[in-house]
């Protein structure tokens, strides 16, 4: 199974586990637009799910620093628009629930 398809299930978890306190935006390195929107609707991808169309050329790439063999990569962004977290799910996840923490 392809690791994008294998990040689906936990990526619908979080979705819902931080329903209101997460916005998820996806964005597809795909050149394939069709395939693309196949692959939203067959694994119901939660949030905004975004086409690109730049494959390995797009700028999004370059801004963080996508590594090759690395996708999906997950860019946490905080509520100021700062990085939280770059990487993996796990350190995303990590970070997602130091920063959606209810203050004691």
């Amino acid at each position: 199974m392809p690791p994008c398809e294998r990040a689906a299930i936990p990526l619908r978890r979080i979705a819902e586990r931080y329903e209101g306190k997460l916005v998820i935006v996806g964005i597809s390195l795909d050149e394939d637009r069709k395939g693309f929107e196949a692959f939203v609707y067959n694994q119901h991808l939660p949030g905004v799910q975004l086409f690109d169309g730049g494959g390995w050329r797009s700028p999004v790439v370059r801004l963080y620093g996508v590594p090759a063999n690395g996708i999906p990569y997950y860019v946490l962004l905080d509520a100021s628009g700062s990085v939280a977290s770059l990487g993996d799910l796990d350190h995303a996840e990590q970070a997602i629930e130091t920063l959606t923490a209810s203050p004691r």
